[in-house]
């Protein structure tokens, strides 16, 4: 190349540089003939080059000073391409989508602008621009799966679910070695109540993707759910909450076990129920668990020693690993209640029959609520109930209510008698549900504690239910006086209250109760 201009033994030298990897070779050379320049234009292909080696050093803002030039004076498709994922890469958003746009407008079948565009607007949140986007770049290159399952997170922004779950059949399709696909298709079919498709999706997902961790977890609840205990606990343990996953674990007696809680409080409550067990056989327990439980679970019988988990981390055996341990099915859950006791607690005088707005005389029952579960929770916005819901309950003659709801969801109804300042950790809450005659909540710690309590206890369930609660039943083998009350369709909490109403209008303590 003459006038000044790079080389051509240079300009391959430096190409060979960036090839085999050595960014800063190429840089350096680059950099060598701008300086043998001095102030002369340099030619295109330097500035690609440099540009290229100083995004690949991750120094993109000086890159983009060098693509811009390219693009601006070579205006071919792949220099506005190239500018794209620089400009995106310096934290320049709007740039990098005009230089993708640019790339369609010089190259509508590009292979990978649409792609890059689309991604980058699902990223700023701007879902429905990416649609057409993907939907141009799906007819240009109809086999390429990756097309279709960037439309299913797209259409899953926008919260078209069902547009999803069809983008997701299209690229399995293309790609059925997919795990991934397979493992979100699941997902949406377990969170539309297609529980046996959701079954064979997260099959699929672990046949094809053995070491994809989350698709194992809810291939497991998914097996629990429809009752297969067997199939369900060994892919359950793949769960993150388990710090000893794959590590084999012995329960021969006699010898101290200690055993950490996982995951929430409703967890621990529903599974301390195995500990008295692992006593019995021989084993000296010390259960590792959160300090809101600590002074409960000092009530378990066999439990030699409990610690606060955020003091002392860690642990032998996970909770939650004991139901496949100890080999437990459907018909052998241990359900011997109540297997907790509540201490004496101040809390417990303030339940007083006759005494609150919606009592009418008669029965006199005292009934405690929680509608709300922790707003953490992934699917708290299914399981959590509007307080508004619970409207048609504050109508019945000769029941007080009192509020067990604790967090923001609390209220101060003047047709509850609010309990929560006296909640201070389980132990409150416990002494609280001795005292009433029945507790009414949603899938929360609360109604694991009133079961565990043996106290009566009606569940407020959303159509898609956690695994634990089963399918279609309207009682638990985990807690043989829980009552279930489902919704009948997805969000419909007015027709699941107003048939526990109903049943509560005619309902009456079990003989022996308070």
């Amino acid at each position: 190349m003459s006038g000044g201009g790079l080389g051509d033994d240079l300009l391959a030298e430096a190409r060979r540089a960036l090839a085999a990897g050595d960014a800063r070779g190429c840089e350096r050379l680059c950099r060598a003939e701008l300086k043998r320049l001095g102030g002369a234009p340099a030619p295109l292909e330097l500035s690609r080059l440099l540009a290229l080696a100083l995004h690949t050093l991750k120094r993109s803002t000086e890159a983009v000073l060098h693509q811009r030039r390219a693009a601006r004076e070579g205006g071919e498709a792949r220099d506005f391409f190239a500018l794209g994922a620089m400009e995106l890469a310096s934290g320049m958003v709007e740039p990098a989508l005009a230089a993708w746009r640019e790339t369609l407008r010089l190259e509508p079948a590009h292979p990978y602008a649409g792609r890059n565009l689309a991604l980058a607007l699902a990223k700023a949140g701007r879902f429905a621009e990416a649609v057409p986007v993907l939907e141009a770049a799906e007819a240009a290159y109809p086999g390429d799966a990756a097309i279709p399952r960037l439309l299913a997170d797209v259409h899953g922004g926008l919260g078209e679910t069902g547009l999803a779950r069809a983008d997701y059949a299209r690229a399995l399709a293309l790609d059925p070695q997919d795990g991934q696909s397979w493992f979100l298709a699941g997902l949406i079919d377990r969170d539309q109540g297609r529980f046996r498709e959701a079954l064979e999706c997260f099959s699929r997902a672990v046949a094809v993707a053995p070491a994809l961790a989350a698709a194992h977890v809810d291939l497991g609840q998914m097996r629990l759910l429809l009752g297969d205990f067997a199939g369900g606990w060994p892919e359950w343990e793949w769960r993150e909450s388990n710090l000893h996953r794959g590590c084999p674990v012995s329960l021969t007696p006699p010898r101290p076990l200690r055993v950490y809680a996982e995951q929430g409080h409703g967890d621990t409550l529903q599974f301390c129920r195995y500990l008295p067990l692992l006593a019995e056989r021989g084993f000296e327990i010390t259960l590792a668990c959160h300090p809101a439980l600590i002074a409960l679970m000092e009530s378990l019988p066999g439990v030699a020693r409990v610690v606060d988990l955020d003091r002392e981390p860690g642990g032998e055996i996970g909770l939650l690993s004991l139901p496949w341990l100890l080999g437990t099915r459907p018909d052998s859950v241990p359900a011997r209640v109540p297997y907790l006791s509540a201490p004496e607690r101040p809390v417990a005088g303030r339940v007083r029959r006759g005494q609150g707005e919606g009592a009418g005389g008669g029965r006199g029952l005292a009934v405690g609520l929680v509608w709300a579960g922790n707003p953490e929770h992934r699917n708290d916005r299914n399981r959590s109930c509007p307080f508004e819901a619970l409207a048609p309950l504050r109508a019945l003659a000769g029941v007080d209510f009192y509020s067990l709801q604790v967090g923001p969801a609390a209220t101060g109804a003047p047709w509850l008698t609010d309990l929560a300042p006296d909640l201070r950790d389980f132990a409150d809450t416990a002494a609280a549900i001795m005292a009433l005659d029945l507790v009414i909540a949603v899938d929360t710690a609360t109604a694991h504690l009133a079961g565990a309590l043996g106290r009566p206890v009606w569940l407020l369930l959303p159509w898609v239910p956690d695994w634990r609660w089963l399918l279609e039943r309207a009682d638990s083998p985990w807690y043989p006086s829980l009552r279930i009350f489902r919704q009948s369709a997805a969000g419909d909490w007015a027709g699941c209250v107003s048939r526990l109403a109903g049943a509560l209008i005619h309902w009456k303590p079990p003989p022996g109760a308070l």
